[in-house]
């Protein structure tokens, strides 16, 4: 049951992952040319994305731990799927900011929710922590393998017509949805007794448990010294990646000559993590987690840093082993941060993933502000990098140093 579990895992969250990057290649193109945008209005778009994002983190990871990881699963596939084909039929920057604010809304609800749902599950039937940490590995390795096929199609779809990514993303997703609701089931964890399983009481009673358990949870945080760090991390990597984030389609594309050459670019970055992600195992064995994610933060912000050269083959180059790095922090921090949440304590799990989430979320919003405003202010892209992937670095190498004293 527990192998089957993970099967289905995997299915479940690249069909979603399928969807999602059709728009990959063409978000920042697709706000220049065809909503007008500057650099400013680029970022500004996604700073209200994770502005509400954040906002809603720590809430759904809560619904989710009290009313059913399934539930908010679902919920989040067709809330993200309405967003989708919204931003596909939207004309105007209205339109575009009512669709990122329910594509944040729909993250925050994913979030947590269906990690926590396989976890909680194989668990339940007999798995290690052990065993499942390599689960994150192998979704990350298949998601990039993903992206590889549906980045260039987006890219191909966008020169039909600029909308098809979105609409054709938001079909393939609300399918996922529809996957979820009948394949999901929750009959293993202590959510046996969850609200909707038991007599519901006043909402008053709802919200007090509500609150009582995200104090819960954040005692745990601040108890824990390695998931503080953990945190810290998160945000500041966040803060420093918003800028190649934004920006890399309207730098290479003008760096290597056309548009087209995006769509390969894009599949190459994926490979490039899908690299990482391999090595991710190995580095950690030989050097250790902490080291393994320090590490890591100084890879990509040196990447980050020098991916504006003016030489294309070099920048190329280094973006590449930026991306290789981003690919490995995923699943070694995932993991990590999930052997930090005792067994004894897995109804917290989603809200504890969560936080980690909306430190990530608050890191974007802060990279976000600086990346437009930087790249407005000096209109270039390459300043702008330079600017963030030090940040990182110096801050990186400061937690090194209190670490050591």
């Amino acid at each position: 049951m527990a192998a089957q579990t993970i099967r289905l895992y995997y299915v479940l969250w690249l069909i979603t992952e399928f969807g999602l990057s059709m728009t990959f290649v063409t978000y920042a193109l697709f706000l220049k040319e065809f909503g007008g945008l500057g650099f400013l209005g680029i970022c500004c778009m996604n700073l209200f994305h994770f502005t509400v994002k954040a906002c809603m983190e720590v809430p759904t990871g809560a619904a989710a731990d009290l009313l059913g990881r399934k539930f908010l699963s679902v919920f989040s596939c067709i809330i993200i799927a309405a967003a989708s084909l919204l931003y596909g039929g939207s004309t105007s920057i209205a339109g575009f900011l009512v669709a990122e604010g329910i594509f944040a809304i729909g993250f925050a609800c994913a979030n947590g929710a269906f990690s926590a749902w396989m976890r909680d599950r194989v668990i339940y039937f007999g798995y290690t922590a052990e065993q499942v940490n390599p689960v994150y590995i192998r979704r990350d390795l298949y998601t990039r393998l993903t992206w590889i096929c549906s980045g260039p199609l987006g890219a191909w779809l966008y020169t039909v017509d600029p909308t098809l990514p979105w609409t054709s993303g938001g079909l393939v997703i609300g399918v996922g949805a529809v996957c979820r609701f009948v394949l999901m089931k929750e009959d293993h964890t202590p959510q046996r007794t969850t609200p909707r399983r038991k007599k519901r009481g006043t909402v008053k009673d709802q919200w007090f448990a509500f609150v009582m358990h995200t104090q819960l949870c954040h005692r745990h945080i601040q108890r824990s010294q390695p998931m503080k760090a953990i945190l810290l991390m998160v945000l500041v990597q966040n803060f420093a990646v918003q800028a190649p984030n934004m920006f890399w389609q309207l730098h290479f594309s003008a760096l290597l000559g056309n548009t087209v050459f995006l769509g390969p670019f894009f599949s190459a970055s994926s490979v490039s993590m899908f690299v990482g992600i391999l090595l991710c195992a190995s580095v950690r064995r030989r050097i250790g987690v902490r080291k393994t994610l320090l590490l890591i933060q100084l890879v990509i912000g040196f990447g980050i840093a020098f991916a504006g050269l003016p030489y294309a083959a070099v920048a190329v180059s280094v973006f590449l082993v930026h991306e290789a790095g981003r690919g490995m922090f995923g699943p070694v921090n995932e993991a990590y941060l999930n052997t930090l949440i005792p067994p004894r304590k897995s109804s917290k799990r989603a809200t504890v993933l969560s936080f980690e989430s909306m430190f990530g979320h608050m890191g974007s919003i802060i990279g976000l502000l600086f990346a437009g405003v930087t790249a407005e202010l000096t209109n270039s892209i390459p300043t702008t990098w330079l600017l963030a992937g030090s940040i990182l670095v110096f801050v990186t190498y400061g937690l090194v140093r209190l670490k050591n004293k």
